[in-house]
């Protein structure tokens, strides 16, 4: 039920979500949010389901203008996923998703940074073969890789023209 991770008393566990399969030949949505500080989000996502093959995609991106100076953020995301279903019991599947952020460091109260930032640029994507070949037997073979990079551009290089940086 738990491990030991790293010193004395730390925990750690995992949490799995599996998502159900789209069952509506075409389905949408889409929902907008605003808020104090520049706040506003944007999330659209579909699904379906063509006999036995299904898909699902999504997309979000949200910004702020920050509480203070340089306390900006600016935030995509996007992801999806394609399957096939051999059977009731068998299927395989292909997901994909890559996030990327850039967040102003204002630094502290008393010594405010005007051009320190932060960028997040996560990929993932996985295949996944399942398979029930007998009643009490579920198996699941995967092959999973990831990208992930965090980046803390100089000074000079955090001045940015047309979004593009020089580091």
């Amino acid at each position: 039920p738990s491990s030991a991770l790293y010193g004395a008393d730390a925990l750690g566990g995992v949490i799995n979500i599996i998502t159900k399969k789209p069952q509506k030949k075409i389905e949408a949505t889409m929902t907008g949010q605003g808020g104090s500080h520049g706040y506003w989000a944007l999330d659209a996502s579909g699904s379906g389901r063509l006999g036995t093959a299904y898909y699902s995609l999504f997309g979000g991106k949200d910004a702020s203008s920050g509480y203070r100076v340089n306390s900006d953020y600016d935030k995509t995301l996007t992801g999806g996923k394609i399957g096939y279903d051999f059977s009731k019991d068998t299927s395989l599947e292909l997901a994909a998703n890559y996030s990327e952020k850039e967040i102003g460091v204002p630094g502290s109260t008393s010594y405010p940074s005007a051009t320190a930032r932060q960028w997040n640029r996560n990929a993932d994507g996985g295949l996944v073969f399942r398979s029930k070949p007998v009643k009490d037997l579920d198996m699941r073979f995967g092959l999973n890789g990831y990208q992930y990079k965090l980046l803390y551009p100089s000074e000079q290089s955090a001045h940015k023209t047309n979004g593009a940086s020089t580091e």
